[in-house]
């Protein structure tokens, strides 16, 4: 009973309502990345700048031919020896929804 008042206290409902079955707030559940789809919904790729338009068209594009990734060759006088950059689409997922990044997106965007 102590932990049911605790989660009750943590959740700012009454116990009551807690152990009653009273209709409690559900949270909103995160999109995922799913391989093919668009990374935005519609109403949000309206209000995309264009260069990011025109990303999510490209990814539309290329995912359908089987591509996973985006590779990009690095000239040496950025890591002072060549690279390659490989950057997988479900980060480009997290861009879009400004969700966590990694720091191989963020080596692209500073290149």
């Amino acid at each position: 009973m102590e932990e049911a008042a605790m989660l009750a206290e943590q959740m700012g409902v009454p116990l009551a309502d807690l152990l009653g079955g009273a209709e409690l707030p559900k949270a909103v559940v995160a999109r995922k990345y799913v391989k093919g789809e668009p990374m935005v919904s519609t109403e949000r790729y309206q209000d995309l700048p264009t260069h990011m338009r025109n990303l999510h068209d490209w990814y539309m594009t290329v995912v359908k031919e089987g591509r996973e990734r985006l590779v990009a060759n690095v000239a040496a006088e950025y890591y002072f020896y060549e690279s390659t950059i490989h950057v997988e689409f479900d980060e480009f997922f997290q861009l879009f929804n400004q969700d966590a990044l990694d720091k191989c997106l963020l080596s692209c965007y500073c290149l």
